[in-house]
């Protein structure tokens, strides 16, 4: 909490213990729950016009998390970018635009928000977020410019490489050339539609012309571990020249029995991996939707600020609210910091745990003011039978 100031040190944790207690992050309710006394223009003011960097807070979080885990040279860490969708039915908030409501089937108004988020040895977290700002007047900037900033000021520790991980509407040459600046290997499902020139062809193909031949004539079948047991996969592989991009490596997958239709492209700059790896590292960007749903129980989406300032605030207070669960987790469970891979619990019962250490917590403070053994035990009785 470097550069906050005495007050704001206290009111930060606070609400953040306010947003993981109770089940709606609605301001006056957080503001109820932190402090009863408090009124929910303080909370407002302090999400919207106090003077605080939200964006290095969390960074330095991550930091924290990541060199308690010490990491070695050679360990590889994955930097998952997407975005997501927050509707909002004010008419007078900042950035709204119209958007495609997937969900829905129908157009609805809300943000555009693109996420980052880091993944190493079992954990993920949220480290960086831009919301995306339609055009009115100011400088307009794509979703994939926002995602290659995010690239760019990605801090990592020397020796440790980095796999940057996303779907077919960031593959771009913003993106990419951001990767390649920063010594990055990326990992992406391609469109069908895709221009690639294998090598030793003068001919450009789209990937879905050549793909299903490929699979034919060169695939072969491999076992894949998922979450759950096993999956037979029939894979190969061409490298070439990607339209736009520059030399890759693309790998054709899909299971035995399933229609060509369902052919899955994925595309790499790292030439030396090989097909059956390339799968399973770009399977792992599904770690950021899981995120998305856990961001979400926590109130992603339900702010209640007009303001740019108060929005982006309140998205990265509930990034920071999954930060300390994991970093309860970490405590309570006592996980080696060497550990190739840290079973952490689940979601719901990491929350659960913080909660009821909170509620132990506040039940201790309350026992010590009483002075007489026996009635300081018969209550304790009574708080642990109401639990």
């Amino acid at each position: 909490m470097v550069g906050m100031t005495k007050p704001q040190r206290r009111h930060l944790p606070a609400l953040l213990v306010a947003l993981l207690l109770g089940t709606t992050p609605k301001v006056r309710h957080l503001a109820a729950r932190s402090n009863p006394k408090r009124h929910r223009t303080s909370v407002a003011k302090f999400l919207a016009r106090s003077n605080w960097d939200e964006a290095k807070l969390l960074n330095d979080q991550t930091q924290r998390t990541l060199r308690r885990l010490r990491l070695c040279r050679s360990e590889t860490v994955d930097l998952i970018l997407d975005d997501t969708r927050l509707l909002k039915r004010g008419r007078q908030m900042d950035d709204v635009s119209t958007l495609w409501d997937h969900t829905r089937r129908r157009f609805a108004r809300g943000h555009y928000l693109v996420l980052a988020a880091v993944s190493v040895r079992g954990l993920v977290l949220p480290w960086g977020l831009r919301i995306w700002q339609p055009q009115k007047g100011r400088t307009f900037r794509k979703l994939t410019e926002l995602a290659a900033e995010l690239v760019r000021q990605f801090p990592v520790k020397s020796g440790v490489r980095v796999r940057v991980l996303f779907d077919a509407a960031y593959l771009s040459p913003t993106l990419t050339r951001a990767c390649q600046e920063r010594g990055f290997t990326w990992y992406s499902v391609a469109a069908k539609t895709r221009c690639f020139q294998r090598d030793g062809r003068s001919t450009w193909q789209q990937l879905r012309d050549f793909g299903p031949g490929v699979l034919k004539h060169h695939g072969q079948h491999v076992r894949l571990p998922r979450s759950c047991g096993w999956r037979w996969m029939r894979i190969a592989s061409a490298r070439g020249l990607l339209s736009k991009i520059g030399p890759a490596q693309v790998v054709f997958a899909k299971r035995p029995y399933e229609p060509w239709k369902k052919l899955l492209a994925v595309v790499t700059n790292d030439l030396k991996a090989k097909p059956r790896e390339v799968i399973a590292r770009y399977e792992r960007r599904w770690q950021i939707e899981v995120l998305f749903k856990e961001l979400r129980e926590l109130g992603l989406g339900a702010y209640q600020m007009l303001h740019r300032k108060g929005i982006r605030r309140h998205l990265h207070l509930v990034c920071l609210a999954h930060q300390l669960l994991t970093h309860h987790a970490l405590q309570a469970n006592g996980v080696p910091a060497q550990n190739p891979r840290i079973p952490l619990p689940r979601f719901h019962k990491r929350r659960d745990d913080l909660q009821q250490a909170l509620r132990d917590q506040s039940a201790n403070t309350f026992l010590k003011r009483i002075p007489h053994p026996k009635t300081r035990e018969k209550i304790r009785g009574f708080l642990k039978a109401a639990a």
